[in-house]
């Protein structure tokens, strides 16, 4: 009850700071500091008082004492209910719910707006994923652990899930989404294919995301990369302007920049991983209380958050200017992505100066392409 009334207390409190800025930001006025801090403390709030609330309620239901047999289909099950839990907390809660909210209180824009349709297929596939990952990392632990390994190649088995979502997700996302022919973008097509008929160029393919999407990436995959442009982003750019934001994946196509953050995200962030699990997360397992192992469950998802997604995020902003580089080279002129970046801040209302984990603000990557042109 009192952890309950915690979580309440935590969840009320919140909301009414969200209440708060939301008016603050009434009429497309800028928010003030205080208002911006409240905004981050409520977002977080909101999400650490659902935690609580599934917390208490797997703490309601939990079983009889010796309801767990460390069998292959004992370990299968608890691998998969980990792999759910970690999905919830760290993508769902944190990643999608968190930012929501803030940028719902701030009345910011979001440039990576998604169709529901495409929201529901990737929280499922992600959802079907990690249960299928950590399912396979129980089941091998539990083959390994007459030899001690178990807990130290877990965290390491925790990497495949960001090479699922890197690799296999977004192809199935974007199997059927138009290309550049079906979406009558001539003009880009025959630029690329000019520049691959110049450049050695590893194999790459382009779809158009059909929805609200107003950016561009690139992912890898098994011999070619694929890079999705979204719809909102062709409907808001002029054809060159466009044309330097394609340039800039595939400059980062052509850097390899993908396969390249598996070295930090596999040895870095599953080195640190490990021994945050061993240290924090596998005394409260040890237990072999409900609180015990659902504290410990929500531990290791909050540090797979911060050293699978967060710290590779360090090196992506380092590869964002290379990639700036190479693509004004591709373009024979920094300026037009430059003016490129300036149109994608108007039409996605994000500030030049903003700060994000993967990627340096907008205005330093402008001033970097201005002071050293192609």
């Amino acid at each position: 009850m009192v952890l309950l009334a915690a979580t309440l207390t935590i969840g009320l409190s919140a909301a009414a700071g969200l209440a708060y800025t939301r008016w603050a930001s009434r009429g497309g006025e800028a928010p003030g500091a205080f208002a911006a801090v409240t905004a981050v403390g409520a977002s977080l709030g909101i999400s650490f008082a659902v935690l609580g609330l599934v917390w208490a309620l797997v703490k309601w239901m939990a079983p009889p004492p010796g309801w767990f047999e460390p069998t292959y289909a004992g370990m299968a099950a608890a691998g998969a209910l980990m792999g759910a839990t970690i999905f919830l907390t760290v993508r769902v809660i944190l990643a999608e719910l968190a930012p929501t909210l803030l940028r719902w209180s701030l009345r910011t824009a979001n440039d990576n707006e998604r169709t529901w349709r495409e929201a529901l297929t990737t929280t499922c596939l992600g959802l079907l994923g990690m249960t299928a990952t950590m399912t396979l990392v129980f089941v091998i632990g539990h083959a390994v652990s007459p030899y001690g390994l178990a807990l130290w190649l877990f965290p390491f088995f925790v990497a495949l899930f960001p090479l699922y979502e890197t690799f296999l997700l977004p192809w199935v996302q974007y199997a059927r989404a138009p290309t550049l022919k079906t979406a009558r973008l001539s003009e880009l097509q025959d630029w690329i294919c000019d520049l691959r008929a110049r450049r050695n160029i590893p194999k790459f393919r382009i779809r158009v995301q059909n929805g609200r999407f107003e950016n561009a990436f690139a992912i890898g995959g098994l011999g070619t990369h694929l890079i999705v442009v979204g719809k909102g982003l062709v409907d808001g750019m002029s054809p060159a302007h466009l044309r330097a934001v394609v340039a800039h994946e595939i400059a980062h196509v052509a850097r390899r920049d993908v396969p390249r953050l598996l070295l930090p995200l596999v040895v870095v962030g599953g080195t640190l991983h490990a021994i945050s699990v061993v240290k924090v997360s596998h005394p409260l397992f040890a237990t072999h209380e409900v609180w015990g192992i659902a504290s410990g469950t929500i531990l290791a998802g909050l540090f797979a958050g911060v050293f699978m997604m967060l710290l590779p995020g360090f090196f992506m902003r380092r590869m964002e200017f290379g990639a700036d580089r190479l693509a004004a080279e591709m373009l024979g002129d920094g300026e037009l992505l430059a003016q490129a970046l300036e149109r994608l801040s108007e039409i996605t209302g994000q500030r030049l100066d903003e700060w994000s984990w993967s990627h340096p603000p907008l205005q330093a990557r402008i001033e970097a392409l201005r002071l050293s042109p192609a």
